[in-house]
């Protein structure tokens, strides 16, 4: 007989990963110590926020969940191979829709959130993308994740373009991390919990800046291979057969934007990766594919956002 039961991350991790590999292994390899990493990020504070099916005490499932405010969010629900299309996907997305409402969300999204594996529901999936749409998601947007080969070297030089704007690309220190956190808060709100994060593991060297004198236009996160941080830019660095980097939340001050800056400071963080030993870099959701394809950047894959009310 099939029972959900608290997925408790000490005790069941191992079987949780192994039903991964099976169902998903082949496509979207992960290692253990990314998978704790994420799960042990989703759950800080709220332990009855993943769930485990168990038939004659053998796991067949899990899900796991992560709140932001009234937002809930799936970032995991896998379904060993050999028991799917008997019900256990349904009752592991009832038991995350009941917890999640207790906790006040009135939205269900796959994927997003802070603690991400997959930007969004992937489209190489399409039984999940069927599951999840009989189960009341609706498709909202299309997103995609990029890849840059920094094996290749890029021709075009981005001290050419900062030194024709006045401009350099600095990492941050401690000191300037106020600064750094007030010019984000005023030019892109949504970005500061990232620094913050990033901070908090003593890791704000890794937010990279651009300067016109003392004054901040730009900055960009920065995720090195040996990076502290269970950002989505290195959660599927098992799929890469060199090591991987990643960036994201790249943005210029509204007023200093068309001055090729953008560019420059993604060209610069490439490099920073380069340097610290990376060999791709991973660039996780966004809708700008052109813009990203001038610092030799491919789509790697496409998602779908899709949502729920609860």
């Amino acid at each position: 007989m099939m029972q959900i039961r608290p997925f408790d991350l000490l005790r069941d991790s191992e079987a949780a990963c192994a039903l991964w590999d099976e169902a998903l292994g082949a496509r979207y390899p992960l290692d253990r110590e990314t998978f704790l990493a994420h799960a042990l990020a989703c759950l800080m504070g709220r332990p009855s926020g993943a769930f485990l099916a168990v038939e004659d005490e053998q796991p067949i499932g899990f899900a796991l969940t992560e709140r932001s405010g009234t937002s809930g969010y799936l970032q995991a629900l896998v379904v060993s191979p050999t028991h799917q299309r008997r019900g256990v996907g349904a009752k592991l997305l009832d038991q995350c829709e009941n917890q999640l409402r207790s906790e006040g969300c009135r939205k269900l999204w796959l994927g997003r959130g802070s603690s991400r594996l997959w930007t969004a529901l992937p489209d190489d999936l399409p039984e999940a993308t069927a599951f999840f749409g009989n189960a009341g998601f609706a498709a909202e947007s299309e997103v995609c994740d990029l890849v840059i080969d920094l094996r290749e070297t890029l021709s075009v030089s981005y001290r050419d373009r900062l030194a024709a704007a006045g401009a350099e690309v600095v990492p941050c220190s401690r000191e300037m991390l106020a600064d750094v956190l007030a010019f984000e808060q005023r030019e892109f709100t949504g970005w500061v919990s990232g620094i913050l994060r990033l901070a908090a593991k003593g890791e704000e060297e890794n937010v990279l800046v651009v300067r016109v004198g003392e004054e901040i236009v730009g900055t960009i996160q920065t995720f090195p291979p040996n990076s502290r941080s269970a950002g989505p830019n290195l959660a599927w660095r098992a799929a890469f057969d060199g090591p991987l980097g990643g960036y994201g939340a790249v943005g210029i001050a509204k007023a200093w934007r068309g001055k090729g800056l953008g560019i420059a400071m993604c060209e610069a963080a490439g490099d920073s990766l380069r340097e610290a030993g990376a060999e791709f870099c991973h660039i996780d959701w966004t809708t700008i594919v052109d813009f990203y394809a001038r610092v030799g950047s491919r789509v790697w894959r496409r998602f779908t956002m899709m949502g729920k009310g609860l």
